[in-house]
């Protein structure tokens, strides 16, 4: 089974410094500030949607340059601010990974950051990518086609399991028909409104052998990549 993780809020507790360097590098870039924080008032909640869509509400265009721009800013602000340290790292996070990599499952990332930033957020985490795929916003800004790439580009035969921790995560889950386990390590309750039900990489919901049996159940009439079936045929609409 290919298990496909989310980053920010999922695996890494980095979601609040994010937040603030992303919002002053879009006002050191741009000249004005971000309409607002509330990342589900955005149609893709990712790096490269939300600046886009800011811009065009300000009546202003989104060029391959300031972008550019604006994610080196972002990048640089992040690099001096985040540490190296392991409570940046949802707990029990690395030890799920070695245990799905040990029970021979397929680990992939997609997530709405820029990929540099994921990177740098995993490894000052103490989070070992190591040869998994892992696909960022950098080119696409939607969070199906995301996590369709991701699926195309590490498994495209194998059945799909996504884990994440916002409502932008169980939409595209639902979109692409792909079964869902919810994160929700700070008790914040982002996920009660979605109806999902959340788990704990360091308790015994998740982890255990017989909670991933019933993912794989869930998604053992899946279709993949190959068979023209309903997920690949809604990405691509996208």
């Amino acid at each position: 089974m290919l298990v496909v993780f989310d980053i920010d809020g999922t695996l890494t507790r980095t979601s609040d410094v994010d937040a603030a360097l992303y919002a002053q590098a879009f006002l050191d870039t741009f000249g004005l500030p971000l309409p607002t924080l509330d990342w589900t008032a955005y149609s893709h909640a990712t790096d490269r949607g939300i600046a886009e869509e800011a811009l065009r509400a300000a009546g202003r265009a989104a060029s391959r340059a300031s972008l550019d721009d604006m994610r080196r800013r972002f990048i640089e602000s992040l690099d001096r601010a985040l540490t190296a340290d392991p409570s940046h790292q949802v707990p029990g996070a690395s030890a799920m990974l070695a245990r799905l990599r040990k029970d021979g499952h397929t680990v992939a990332f997609a997530t709405g950051c820029w990929e540099a930033s994921a990177r740098s957020k995993l490894t000052r985490s103490f989070i070992e990518v190591r040869d998994c795929c892992l696909v960022a916003c950098d080119e696409e800004p939607d969070r199906v086609a995301i996590l369709h790439s991701a699926m195309r580009h590490a498994a495209p035969r194998e059945r799909v399991l996504y884990v994440g921790d916002g409502p932008w995560d169980v939409q595209a889950a639902r979109r692409l028909q792909f079964p869902f386990i919810g994160i929700d390590h700070d008790d914040s309750g982002r996920l009660r409104g979605p109806g999902v039900a959340t788990f704990s990489f360091s308790g015994t919901s998740m982890t255990t052998k017989r909670s991933l049996g019933r993912s794989q159940a869930r998604c053992h009439r899946q279709p993949t990549m190959g068979d023209g079936g309903a997920g690949a045929q809604e990405v691509s609409r996208v």
